[in-house]
């Protein structure tokens, strides 16, 4: 086996038996839970469309296309932040083993800033209808869009496209319908049909471990060689940038915001590690948020003994620039937590219905993943509505001690 094909690197995790507050009732609610998820992976809707889609990729297999040099690739990388720092290593891989090539990275509109920060590719962005956020107009909207990017896409003559999602059909069936030769991803049964290589996804596995198999096998179809080393630590090169306020001389990064509610710690929480975090050792607070959490980062201000510095809506540019004076960044998996571990920020990291196996840092020995104690984690369900969160509060009954106990590992590490 290469050693790309090598585990992830341990992790420290703060796991713990079961240890909550208050679990009156969640023992009966998990049942409703299961239903929920069984429900979703096997609705009527869902059904219907792995069939049309089987049968469109069928229909389409009767038209194969041509197999030319590889001298210009697609990489889809449709979703958020922090799944676009975990491809770039892969995305290195590339670049080292095939430097003559041409590489445009296809992300959504809010990940053009970060894309921009990765070396050696050209950016490209699609609304992608699955992780945009904003209300769909109708139903038909997704569909309409893919004909139209198809058209898009197929100007760009790529002889080569990655899908590094692993469920991105729409990713797939876009640069089927562009006439893109090599088609890879992974095999799904919705992604399955659009592509002319498919590879195992193996839950469990590192989310940049599974990107640099689908890497190495188009290097190997490109007549190249994969790098016969691991894949190296998230890098990125930002843009130099001043902190637009003015900062603490020590402080801690709160980031408390994430993509889904469910991720989130309780607000109050945070406050008690504010306050220790100044007792013992004499840190600040810097709050970060996006201009839609700014009531999110205000609520969290609150809770925390002044003085708190609030840093909302800011560039990427920015962001970085405070996260890289900071001795150490906290908060539930998101984005900018990645994004810290690129910058090479020790972190703290709280993990519930994400595996952190598969999401959680990479190659990074400052950073801790403190994971639920839940029977039920990793769910790797994010779409409950607001008024279900109390029935699923696996990241918001983390212990204060837990998270304590992993700042102080990781602060030896950090600048002080």
């Amino acid at each position: 086996m290469p050693p790309a094909e090598a585990v992830a690197p341990p992790v420290t995790d703060y796991r713990r038996p079961l240890e909550v507050a208050s679990t009156a009732g969640w023992g009966a609610k998990r049942g409703r839970y299961n239903w929920a998820v069984n429900t979703a992976l096997g609705s009527p809707r869902a059904r219907w469309r792995r069939r049309g889609l089987r049968l469109l990729g069928a229909l389409l297999r009767f038209r194969p296309l041509p197999r030319r040099p590889v001298r210009r690739v697609a990489l889809v990388r449709p979703d958020h932040l922090g799944d676009l720092v975990l491809a770039t290593p892969a995305i290195a891989r590339l670049r080292a083993a095939l430097p003559d090539l041409a590489i445009d990275l296809w992300v959504g509109p809010w990940a053009a800033e970060l894309a921009a920060a990765v070396p050696g590719v050209v950016v490209r962005t699609l609304p992608f209808p699955a992780f945009e956020r904003a209300p769909k107009p109708h139903l038909l909207a997704p569909y309409r869009l893919l004909l139209a990017a198809a058209r898009q896409v197929r100007q760009q003559q790529y002889d080569a496209a990655v899908i590094l999602r692993f469920d991105h059909w729409w990713g797939a069936l876009l640069t089927c319908l562009a006439g893109v030769p090599l088609r890879l991803g992974y095999d799904q049964p919705e992604t399955r049909p659009f592509l002319s290589h498919a590879l195992p996804y193996r839950p469990g596995r590192h989310e940049t471990l599974q990107n640099s198999r689908l890497i190495d096998q188009l290097i190997r179809l490109a007549g190249g060689v994969p790098p016969p080393r691991p894949p190296d630590r998230p890098r990125l090169q930002l843009p130099a940038a001043v902190p637009p306020l003015a900062l603490p001389p020590r402080y801690a990064v709160f980031h408390p915001g994430a993509g889904a509610p469910v991720k989130r710690w309780r607000p109050e929480r945070f406050g008690a590690l504010a306050q220790l975090l100044a007792e013992q050792y004499g840190l600040a607070v810097v709050i970060t948020g996006s201009a839609s959490e700014r009531s999110l980062v205000a609520e969290t201000a609150a809770a925390c003994p002044p003085p708190v510095t609030q840093a909302v809506g800011l560039s990427l540019a920015e962001c970085a620039a405070i996260l890289q004076r900071a001795s150490v960044v906290i908060g539930p998996d998101s984005g900018m937590l990645h994004l810290a571990s690129a910058l090479g920020i020790p972190t703290v990291r709280l993990y519930g219905p994400v595996d952190p196996r598969a999401f959680g840092p990479w190659a990074d020995p400052h950073s801790v993943v403190v994971a639920s104690g839940f029977p039920c984690a990793p769910c790797n369900r994010l779409d409950w509505p607001e008024r279900a969160l109390p029935d699923h509060p696996c990241i918001q009954e983390i212990p204060l001690a837990r998270v304590a106990a992993a700042v102080a590992h990781v602060l030896p590490v950090a600048a002080r």
